[in-house]
């Protein structure tokens, strides 16, 4: 899925990534009917071959995207911290990208509910939530790890309720400038630089009464005065939301 992804994001491989996607799916369909069928037929080798004949395909494409002159000039605007170039060039490469006029304020989600292969969804400590809050807001936001080879976007939301979580970081639409761009399929507002920097303040839920706090053993009030109080001792207000 993750090479899917990569591919349709970029105009050179979004038509090829869909077309294999609706291929893998009309394999996948057939598979599944012949293994309920009375003779309980399991994949057969062609089925196989044709898979990663598929995922062969679509990785070639995405590796000639990667290795274009202009993914490489983005790259290098990203190093220089030329964000205008990084914006112009990012707009031809990938999909459904549009320059657009920063709005007054971008919010930038904490992850607050944390996935773990053992444990299912757990919380940080508030000690340790507060301790990437004032790295963020020391160091800017970086992107995120490159698993790809391709350039990664900071990824913001345009309103407090799309960031979708109990912790954000709000930024002033003016610290971005004109460098960024509104994904369509998303509507997440993307930036491509190594750091964005500026004025963030923090934002905390004011109330989360939906089925997951309520199962916490940690009551989502008690969590948020705790970060409000460590917050606090550290010199940093923060702004109660929704």
């Amino acid at each position: 899925m993750r090479l899917h992804r990569s591919g349709a994001e970029l105009r050179a491989s979004a038509g090829l990534a869909e077309e294999i996607l609706a291929e893998g799916m009309r394999l996948g369909d057939g598979v599944r009917r012949r293994a309920r069928g009375a003779a309980g037929t399991p994949p057969t080798g062609e089925d196989v071959a044709a898979l990663e004949g598929m995922i062969r395909r679509l990785d070639e494409a995405v590796t000639a995207a990667r290795e274009q002159p202009e993914m490489v000039a983005l790259r290098r605007a990203i190093a220089d911290g030329s964000t205008e170039r990084s914006a112009e060039l990012a707009e031809q490469l990938y999909a459904g990208l549009e320059r657009i006029a920063p709005p007054e304020f971008l919010f930038f989600p904490m992850a607050v509910r944390r996935h773990t292969r053992d444990l299912g969804e757990t919380l940080p400590a508030p000690e340790a939530l507060v301790r990437e809050i004032q790295s963020c807001l020391t160091e800017g936001l970086a992107a995120p790890e490159d698993e790809t080879s391709l350039p990664e976007p900071i990824v913001g939301a345009p309103t407090w309720d799309a960031a979708g979580s109990e912790v954000a970081l709000r930024l002033s639409g003016r610290d971005v400038g004109t460098a960024l761009l509104r994904h369509e399929a998303s509507g997440d507002l993307w930036c491509f630089a190594q750091r964005l920097r500026g004025h963030f303040t923090v934002c905390l839920a004011r109330s989360a009464d939906d089925e997951w706090w309520t199962a916490s053993p940690i009551p989502f009030d008690r969590y948020a005065r705790r970060i409000e109080t460590l917050l606090a001792e550290a010199g940093l207000v923060c702004e109660r939301m929704g």
